[in-house]
């Protein structure tokens, strides 16, 4: 996960956005919480253009206890039902 924050964030490396994500999708998926809340806000902000659904990673990292990934998962929520 740290190794995809410097792809996405260009910190010491040149920017690889797309390697990141794949970094955090193969982390989320064997239950990396901050990976599957990075993974959410990528999507979030249209890094993936075959995902446009960060819900499910928002929802897996705030299930186990990510707070960010809780308060990004109310806002997605509210987004979509405000009533």
């Amino acid at each position: 996960s740290a190794w995809a924050m410097r792809l996405a964030d260009a910190r010491g490396t040149p920017s690889d956005m797309p390697r990141a994500i794949a970094l955090w999708r193969r982390a989320a998926a064997a239950g990396d919480i901050v990976a599957a809340r990075h993974l959410g806000y990528a999507v979030w902000r249209g890094h993936d253009p075959r995902d446009a659904d960060p819900e499910p990673y928002f929802r897996q990292a705030a299930e186990a206890g990510d707070a960010d990934a809780m308060n990004a998962l109310g806002v997605i929520l509210e987004v979509a039902d405000p009533d």
